[in-house]
């Protein structure tokens, strides 16, 4: 359903964001989750920039829309990983 390389990209990279965690407490090097975060987020930034999400037919956009939201949850969840507050709105 999902086709896009940008969608494939950011599907790869949230599926990275367990073994990112566990290597960072294995290696007591918590910037390992930061730079996996700016990665991330580069990553749907280009995505929302590349695809027409709400414009699609309605199943590919409920598509694109639960992936947004799984990349919004991984951000929060590594956010507060780091101690860093995560911004809704800048």
């Amino acid at each position: 359903m999902l086709t896009e390389p940008d969608e494939f990209n950011l599907v790869k990279k949230l599926a990275e964001f367990n073994e990112v965690i566990l290597r960072a407490k294995n290696e007591l090097a918590p910037h390992f989750i930061s730079r996996y975060l700016f990665e991330l987020s580069t990553l749907t930034n280009a995505y929302y920039a590349h695809v027409k999400i709400l414009k699609s037919e309605e199943n590919i956009k409920n598509a694109r829309i639960l992936l947004l939201h799984k990349t919004l949850e991984t951000l929060k969840k590594g956010m507060d990983l780091i101690g860093m507050p995560f911004l809704e709105r800048m």
